[in-house]
């Protein structure tokens, strides 16, 4: 780190100015993340500093490696007292990362502070940012929203405090995934629940046509799919391809999920619309690796010995030993 990023951090004064009246760059970039002294003062929180390096220069809009501006790290470190210097000093609230010096590249992610402080489940900074008027409605390149962010990151407060400001807590990105889908995919409990007693729609389905029972039943998150049928998700909702969750559970060979389906009541032989029950998607994606959780998900399903002949005899070789799988 650079003489002057390290006194950032630390908030060491006397320093600053001295490397400043020296004649260092108030901008310098001489860091692996492209991060200026600002960056790292407004990520430590040092007030002063911050001050002091606007008042002699230093950028409000200058990005890092991952496009993020001062306000955007000072948003995520939680750092309110810093964030209200930067904006008094002219810092844009609804600034998109990436998108100043970065437009054509990948860390074009356009994400706003409020993303970055919902990233961090940092309800004061969400709060604090509000206020200041920040936009709630504002969405990633990927279409995540705000309540999106707050769902991954693992606060509940966060979740009540947006949906109470406004945000759609059934908003979806450019994938069809809900809030709830975001936070089953990151198996967090806390804000499944939060989500959920808010009024998130339990069997919403995305682009695919998957539902969050979809999505919980291909990890095999045990106490996800358990809470989720607990709460009420249909078992036996189908995807684009008419595919339930057993289906997803037989495929990727999660035998916790596929007992926890079938003990729940879901439908043990639903069929796809090529006609595949889960028993043939199990068959199709064996791994010998993963051969007793396999020889378990078929022994939990309805099959008969001339079945699973005539789907082998129809597929490619899937190199299972005949013996153990037909129990012969």
């Amino acid at each position: 780190m650079a003489p002057m990023h390290k006194a950032a951090e630390i908030g060491d004064l006397t320093r600053i100015v001295n490397l400043l009246d020296s004649g260092a760059d108030v901008n310098d970039r001489l860091d692996s993340r492209n991060m200026t002294p600002l960056h790292w003062a407004a990520s430590s929180g040092q007030v002063e500093v911050a001050e002091l390096l606007i008042k002699r220069g230093a950028g409000l809009s200058i990005e890092t490696v991952g496009g993020y501006t001062p306000l955007h790290v000072a948003a995520y470190s939680g750092q309110t007292e810093t964030i209200a210097v930067l904006l008094s000093a002219g810092a844009n609230l609804d600034a998109l990362a990436g998108s100043t010096f970065f437009p054509r590249s990948r860390v074009n992610t356009k994400r706003t502070a409020l993303h970055s402080a919902a990233a961090s489940g940092n309800a004061t900074v969400i709060d604090f940012l509000l206020v200041q008027s920040a936009d709630i409605t504002a969405v990633d390149i990927k279409g995540s929203s705000i309540l999106h962010e707050a769902a991954v990151s693992g606060d509940s407060a966060c979740i009540e405090l947006l949906v109470k400001k406004g945000a759609d807590v059934g908003a979806k990105d450019k994938f069809g995934n809900t809030p709830l889908h975001a936070a089953v995919q990151s198996k967090n409990m806390v804000t499944i629940n939060a989500l959920l007693d808010i009024g998130a729609d339990i069997n919403a389905q995305n682009n695919h046509g998957w539902t969050v029972l979809h999505n919980a039943a291909e990890t095999g998150h045990v106490a996800t799919l358990s809470l989720l049928i607990e709460r009420g998700a249909s078992l036996n909702s189908r995807d684009n391809y008419h595919e339930a969750a057993l289906h997803r559970a037989a495929k990727y060979v999660q035998r916790a999920s596929a007992e926890l389906l079938i003990n729940g009541g879901a439908d043990p032989e639903p069929k796809n619309f090529f006609g595949d029950t889960p028993v043939h998607k199990a068959m199709l994606h064996y791994n010998a690796k993963s051969r007793d959780d396999f020889l378990a998900v078929l022994g939990m399903m309805p099959q008969t010995h001339e079945g699973l002949t005539k789907w082998r005899a129809q597929t490619t070789p899937v190199h299972i030993d005949q013996h153990a799988m037909l129990g012969a």
